[in-house]
């Protein structure tokens, strides 16, 4: 990792990787996840192959993540992000 921007550049002394989060569950728990069909984000990393279509509902990191490798093994993505 280097900090850029600062006009020094090097390493930082210390860096923080967030780590430990939870999927979320639908408002009213009206669509159930099954992990296998309806997954979160813990359920896509078990996954046995990439997916041809893929809809990622959310757009925080793990999401972004899950677009691109997905993205990357060949699925065709659509995103969905609340604006609430």
């Amino acid at each position: 990792m280097e900090v850029i921007g600062n006009g020094r550049g090097g390493a930082p002394n210390a860096a923080d990787h967030g780590t430990g989060s939870e999927p979320s569950a639908f408002p009213g728990g009206k669509i159930a996840t099954d992990e296998e069909t309806i997954v979160t984000s813990t359920g896509a990393l078990t996954l046995k192959r990439v997916p041809k279509h893929l809809v990622v509902i959310g757009g925080g990191v793990i999401g972004l993540e899950l677009v691109s490798e997905s993205a990357g093994g060949g699925a065709s993505i659509a995103r969905a992000q609340s604006s609430v």
